[in-house]
């Protein structure tokens, strides 16, 4: 038998190694996209619907305070108004629809946190799971002590009782301006957990990329030429691609969809808070044409409406610079046209907020004047509110689906990168 030459020798060690170095890093590479598969699955099933949700909980409160507050104007208004009677029960109505969502929602949310603690990856994910499901359970306590005392100045209305529970009144307020701020602390918690999740699983893409362009770069430096063809040409590059466009899609999701989708439910929450104080001013209005014990909750209200106007301006201004900027960098035409799509109608919002402002400013100045009698001009404010509150809506639930779609394609990538791993292997 013929004795192997020593530069032979040397050539097949050489082989071997990096033969042995794919064995090695497949393994690893399959057990570290495994766990990235996890967790872009707790993601999209978990963190998501979660964020979603609270987000749903968060509005419909926002909005069942509109309601209450349109109520008690009109439980005010009927010792001389008879419409003002048709109005209330209508107001009431409402607050009481937007309850039963709540309440679905809140049960809803608890259900899948529930299932999120039992298929955690990780006790990390496992208590801040059970952070959340705990929380709701708190909301949900909360919201029905609300929805309680609510219904019993509703019902204290209906039997024409008013100036005997204004005190009430305020402590409701006060407990639902509690609640509101509790529900929205909550949400940017829950969207800074779903957040965090996506940054670690592109940080463990990226680790999986660099890992593989270190069999490269280690097969280069013996500059071998049968071991380049198998390492570059077999196995490396078409995970390259694969792996590369995975992490642009993550990168996309970061940089792009979810600040929009934050900066998008910001907007909706607050135009939803500006309708709340527009609706108390209004209320503590006509409380001025009898006292002037309220001159300085009233102000107070005005004052806080403004506050709240100029953060919306702020936030739809940001949402136009990062759609801007995200159609200048996205990767796909399909995103570059949601990208122009988005801030279309963020263009559209922005002016229809502005006339609604204004709108209400020229209320506020009739007030002042002395002039209490504006009903048409509320009635013409109150239905392009709801119409820009519809189209808020509707922006964040487009925006909500697209990131959702987004990441729901980029665990399917992940997917075909491990199939062909396995393949090659």
């Amino acid at each position: 038998m013929k004795t192997l030459t020593l530069r032979i020798k040397i050539l097949l060690l050489v082989i071997g190694m990096l033969l042995a170095l794919i064995v090695i890093s497949t393994g690893i590479t399959l057990s570290k996209l495994d766990l990235i598969g996890k967790e872009i699955k707790e993601i999209t099933e978990e963190g998501i619907p979660l964020t979603k949700i609270i987000t749903e909980i968060t509005i419909h409160q926002l909005e069942q305070a509109i309601h209450f507050e349109r109520a008690i104007r009109f439980g005010m208004e009927m010792k001389s108004s008879d419409a003002a009677a048709r109005n209330f029960q209508i107001e009431k109505k409402a607050f009481h629809q937007l309850g039963l969502k709540v309440d679905d929602e809140i049960n809803e949310g608890e259900k899948i946190a529930q299932e999120a603690i039992n298929l955690s990856i990780s006790e990390a994910s496992k208590k801040e799971f059970k952070n959340i499901f705990d929380h709701l359970k708190i909301i949900e306590q909360k919201h029905a002590q609300y929805e309680s005392h609510v219904f019993s100045i509703f019902n204290d209305i209906a039997h024409g009782i008013f100036r005997e529970y204004e005190e009430i009144v305020g402590k409701v307020e006060a407990e639902e301006d509690q609640l509101d701020y509790e529900l929205e602390n909550f949400l940017r918690e829950v969207e800074k957990f779903t957040e965090e999740s996506i940054l670690r699983t592109e940080e463990e893409e990226n680790t999986v990329s660099l890992m593989m362009r270190g069999i490269t770069f280690f097969a280069l430096i013996f500059g071998i030429s049968i071991s380049l063809v198998l390492v570059f040409t077999s196995f490396n590059k078409p995970l390259f691609v694969g792996i590369e466009r995975v992490e642009s899609e993550m990168k996309e999701i970061i940089q792009d969809d979810i600040p929009l989708t934050k900066i998008i439910t910001e907007i909706a929450m607050g135009q939803l808070g500006q309708v709340i104080w527009f609706e108390r001013a209004l209320r503590l209005a006509l409380e001025l044409k009898e006292t002037n014990e309220v001159t300085g909750d009233y102000t107070n209200a005005k004052e806080k409406f403004h506050r709240l106007s100029n953060q919306v301006e702020d936030k739809i201004n940001k949402g136009v610079q990062v759609a801007e900027e995200a159609i200048n960098v996205v990767i796909t035409e399909v995103s570059r046209k949601e990208f122009k799509d988005v801030l279309r109608h963020l263009k559209i919002i922005e002016q229809e907020h502005t006339e609604y402002v204004n709108e209400i400013v020229a209320v506020f100045e009739k007030i002042a004047e002395g002039q209490f009698d504006a009903a048409d001009e509320i009635r013409k404010i109150e239905e392009k509110e709801e119409a820009l509150r519809h189209k808020l809506e509707n922006l964040l639930r487009k925006i909500e689906n697209f990131t959702e779609a987004s990441i729901l394609q980029t665990e399917k990538e992940e997917k075909d990168i491990v199939s062909l791993i396995k393949n090659i292997s």
